[in-house]
């Protein structure tokens, strides 16, 4: 059980690890767009 817990634990903060750099990620496309369009 304690294993099972510390798995899932694992799986979570990698997942949320991913979506926090894909959230960075689609936030510099985005500026980089902003940007390119201003400039």
């Amino acid at each position: 059980m304690a294993l099972f817990y510390s798995n899932r634990k694992a799986v979570i903060s990698k997942v949320s690890e991913t979506s926090a750099q894909s959230a960075l990620l689609g936030f510099n496309v985005l500026r980089f767009a902003v940007w390119t369009n201003i400039g």
